[in-house]
């Protein structure tokens, strides 16, 4: 007898790796203008759990323009292989986030948005991966389904990964000694 195991209901991650100097130089004269606030906050674990972070566009408001057109790029084959159509992309959202230290991003999702992603720009080693956490509720609660929940990207420099902004996602504790730097957005069609 054959049997066929089908996993249903998968989650379309893209993940893509790209270095550009003319991303990179956009970036950091993006980064030496702007002034990061400190937002230091604990869990119930009395953990840091944020670095320094910026929100707003910074994509639009420094025009990171050779990022934005990389962005859209990786955003039209995602929605191609996944949909199998084209749409029109707005970076509703976009920040700088500076991650120190000791310090790690909780998990958490996006709301009002349809696509999420991060490109990362500088990326100690050591400094943390990101990570995707199940929603199945069948996985923590079953010891026939449980299996590990969360899955792991290695952040690395110049990478850049899409997801549904829907999942829940966070990373890992910086256990370098330079600051993790990345930015995230959120996109409308």
């Amino acid at each position: 007898m054959e049997i066929e195991i089908q996993n249903l209901f998968s989650t379309p991650i893209s993940v893509s790796d790209f270095y550009s100097q003319s991303i990179d130089d956009e970036i950091e004269s993006c980064i030496s203008s702007l002034k990061f606030s400190t937002n230091d906050y604990f869990d119930t674990l009395n953990t840091k759990t944020s670095g320094s972070v910026i929100t707003s566009n910074v994509i639009e408001e420094y025009q990171l323009l050779n990022l934005k057109q990389h962005i859209i790029n990786n955003l039209r084959i995602y929605s191609q292989q996944v949909s199998g159509c084209n749409f029109n992309f707005n970076i509703k959202t976009s920040w700088v986030t500076k991650t120190p230290p000791g310090h790690f991003i909780q998990t958490h999702h996006h709301q009002s948005s349809m696509i999420s992603g991060v490109y990362y720009h500088e990326v100690p080693e050591n400094s943390g991966d990101i990570y995707f956490r199940s929603n199945d509720k069948m996985m923590e609660t079953s010891p026939f389904f449980m299996r590990a929940q969360d899955y792991y990207v290695r952040s690395l420099k110049g990478r850049m990964i899409l997801f549904p902004s829907w999942i829940d996602h966070g990373v890992r504790s910086n256990n370098s000694n330079k600051d993790r730097i990345s930015i995230s957005f959120n996109i409308i069609i």
